[in-house]
């Protein structure tokens, strides 16, 4: 989780690039090693938009994977089809995406899901948050203590990718690469 964060904050910081489609299909591991520093990679690009540091949320069409979307892609979802134009939304989609790779990595499937795409729409836009204890009473209260942050519902109280870098839980992190990113 700390790659795909120093590889989205990568993005973010140094190149005002949003991937805008973050899921577990588009992380590649380079060996077998995953601790490995610089094994984990993020791919397809396709969606990627371009911003500018401090600006406005100015991206307007939807883009992602349905189980990864963040609340304020869902209306523009919703109303694809619509006159109404779309809702801006910005690279926040990045920090809710990476929340949920984090849920689904510790729990198997993101945390709103359902096989009907109406429902699945309908859950995140009531964001019920659920950590079943079956798995999560094993999980630490950091790593939920993340995934509540990053899955904040409200864009603007979702933490950046940096912010996110900084949570405790992530500090811990060995990679020398990552450890350059954090301390700068």
């Amino acid at each position: 989780v700390a790659q795909i964060a120093g590889a989205v904050a990568h993005l973010h910081l140094a190149h005002g690039i949003a991937h805008c489609d973050i899921k577990p299909q588009n992380i590649l591991c380079r060996s077998s090693k995953v601790t490995d520093a610089g094994c984990i990679k993020l791919s397809d690009f396709g969606a990627a938009q371009l911003f500018a540091a401090g600006a406005a949320d100015a991206f307007i069409e939807t883009c992602g994977t349905l189980e990864y979307y963040a609340p304020e892609l869902v209306a523009n979802h919703e109303s694809r089809n619509a006159y109404s134009g779309a809702t801006p939304f910005g690279a926040g989609v990045d920090c809710w995406a990476l929340g949920c790779v984090l849920y689904e990595l510790l729990f198997g499937e993101p945390p709103f899901w359902s096989k009907d795409e109406a429902a699945q729409l309908a859950l995140i836009k009531a964001h019920e948050l659920k950590f079943p204890p079956e798995v999560f009473d094993k999980v630490s209260a950091g790593a939920k203590g993340l995934i509540r942050l990053l899955l904040d519902a409200d864009a603007a109280a979702r933490p950046t990718v940096d912010e996110a870098l900084r949570h405790p839980w992530l500090q811990g992190t060995e990679d020398a690469e990552l450890r350059e990113l954090l301390d700068a």
